[in-house]
């Protein structure tokens, strides 16, 4: 960092972590990745590094359902406003559009879907949104 350099050991560990010794101290890392980017386990706290923010991709964010769309495709979605229902753990949930845009379908209707799944794209009313 800044143009300096450190020396760090990392070895595998037998369930899949990593033990990492920095600086004469040890730390154990474990790594998920998930719909919104990975989680690291870093000493037993959590870390979340966010994907890049992308308004454009509208993402399941856990393994559910596709009940029904509320908005049809090509049609303007505000921010903010349900654009669909997801059946999760027997409960239905709307889905929120993260921005303004128009709404272009890519899954269908009773579909399955797990996390990270795409299921519809925007063309933004204000592209700079994506980060």
């Amino acid at each position: 960092m800044n143009g300096s350099v450190i020396e760090a050991n990392v070895q595998t560990l037998c369930d899949g972590g990593l033990l990492m010794q920095l600086d004469g101290n040890s730390h154990v890392i474990y790594a998920e990745e998930e719909a919104g980017g990975t989680r690291l386990l870093i000493d037993g706290k959590t870390c979340l590094l966010q994907n890049d923010h992308d308004p454009s991709r509208l993402l399941a964010e856990t393994p559910c359902k596709l009940l029904r769309f509320l908005v049809a495709d090509g049609a303007h979605v505000e921010a903010d406003v349900p654009y669909a229902e997801v059946e999760v753990m027997k409960m239905c949930m709307p889905l929120l559009s993260p921005a303004a845009g128009v709404i272009n379908v890519l899954l269908s209707e009773g579909q399955p879907m797990q996390a990270g799944d795409l299921i519809a794209r925007l063309d933004l009313d204000d592209p700079s949104a994506v980060k």
